[in-house]
């Protein structure tokens, strides 16, 4: 079965195969918070999945308040608890200390050279990370003010951190030491190695809609992100150095959003919360929320397209 991505539902984790009809459950049973076997296991909300590359088959999955490392037939806590909230710390409570709290985890990348997630705590307006192997939870960046700031780490301010994604040319040696946050309003660069956060500069035309709330990101191999707003109901295509910016898809404003109605053409979208650019770079797939599809959007290249990169 070849398999795409994960959906996001209130308990269950699920496998879609796109190139067939075929939905296979993986853990989760109902709403909770329990470990153990991966169907007596319970989330409360899960919201971001990330694969282990490491050992296949395994991945870490997050919901409001933890992070849980799925492998085999086990489910195990890695890191937060049931309760919320934004202390550093151990991963777990234990003899070792008081563990770590989350309040809502959107995003998680997985940094292979450190053997650490990087995570967006969307409440606790904080970029945090987390040992694979010990739960050990840290700032990286963002004060806890929801609000945004350039700065590096603690210095910095973020609004409602979501989806992540790889910075795909940060460095031709090692494209994992940056990352795209989409955030209330804005888009932000956060470099791995010395916390500093940016905020990419887009330039809205006068016709375009200037409250932007993007949630779903990611990006192309050449810099450029395509990136899904829920106030305007729009897919993006934003190059992420001179902050240009191009519609996609998408053609519901927000006055004319009305949640559980019929969309009136195919490319009409109701909240578009996800998306994840497909290997060859040339289709986009979007978690069409409130219209409970998932749609493929090929990508339409310029002819300069592949040559503009960070320098």
């Amino acid at each position: 079965m070849r398999c795409l991505f994960h959906t996001r539902i209130p308990s269950p984790v699920l496998f879609v195969g796109l190139m067939i009809d075929d939905v296979v459950t993986l853990s989760g049973t109902r709403k909770g918070f329990t470990h153990g076997s991966v169907m007596e296991a319970r989330y409360n909300y899960p919201r971001a999945v990330c694969a282990d590359p490491r050992t296949p088959g395994a991945y870490w999955v997050s919901d409001n308040t933890s992070i849980r490392y799925c492998h085999g037939e086990r489910v195990e806590l890695l890191s937060g608890g049931q309760e919320a909230g934004c202390d550093e710390g151990v991963g777990r409570d234990s003899d070792a200390g008081r563990a770590a709290r989350f309040n809502g985890i959107f995003g998680m990348v997985y940094v292979k050279a450190s053997k650490h997630l990087i995570v967006s705590d969307v409440w606790n307006s904080r970029i945090r990370s987390v040992s694979v192997d010990s739960g050990d939870t840290k700032l990286v960046a963002g004060d806890g003010t929801s609000d945004s700031k350039d700065g590096r780490g603690y210095q910095s301010r973020i609004k409602c951190p979501r989806n992540i994604v790889f910075d795909r040319t940060a460095t031709a040696a090692d494209p994992e030491t940056a990352v795209f946050i989409a955030s209330s309003e804005r888009i932000r660069r956060l470099d791995l190695t010395t916390a500093h956060m940016t905020t990419v500069p887009i330039k809205f035309s006068d016709r375009q809609i200037r409250s932007f709330e993007p949630y779903g990101i990611d990006c192309l191999s050449n810099g450029h992100l395509i990136v899904s707003c829920v106030t305007s109901q729009m897919i993006y295509l934003i190059n992420a150095v001179s902050g240009t910016i191009q519609h996609l898809a998408g053609a519901v404003t927000k006055s004319e959003f009305q949640r559980g109605a019929e969309p009136r053409e195919p490319s009409d979208l109701s909240w578009p919360s996800a998306l994840a650019i497909a290997s060859n770079q040339h289709s986009v797939y979007i978690c069409d929320r409130f219209n409970d599809r998932i749609l493929r959007l090929t990508l339409p290249l310029p002819t300069n397209f592949d040559k503009l990169r960070y320098v």
